[in-house]
């Protein structure tokens, strides 16, 4: 049987990041269109959303790997809060983006 290599989590800290597809690189210190920033938005929403699903699919699939439950735990107690820690870090930034799109939202 085939383990998957390990992954690291780190700490939340901002990277950089390259342009979304379909988007070109830009000066950093020149903002980008209106059109192209929401269109980027756009993108990480769909990737964040793509992601959350593709991270629950490796942990069902990480589950049931460890099968037996009387057999070691399959990820590590610091591992694992490093990882809790981020995704609630993440979770509490996201709940703050719907309001923020909302505002700017047209009346119809």
């Amino acid at each position: 049987m085939e383990h998957p290599a390990p992954v690291t989590v780190r700490a939340a800290v901002p990277a950089a990041r390259p342009p979304a597809s379909g988007v070109a690189a830009e000066d950093p210190a020149e903002p980008l269109p209106g059109a192209d920033l929401l269109s980027r938005i756009e993108s990480r929403i769909r990737e964040v959303h793509a992601g959350a699903a593709e991270i629950r699919g490796l942990l069902t699939e990480l589950k049931e790997r460890a099968g037996d439950p009387s057999a070691p735990a399959p990820i590590g107690r610091g591992r694992a809060d490093a990882a809790v820690r981020l995704l609630n870090q993440t979770v509490a930034r996201l709940r703050e983006l719907p309001e923020l799109v909302e505002v700017m939202a047209d009346s119809d």
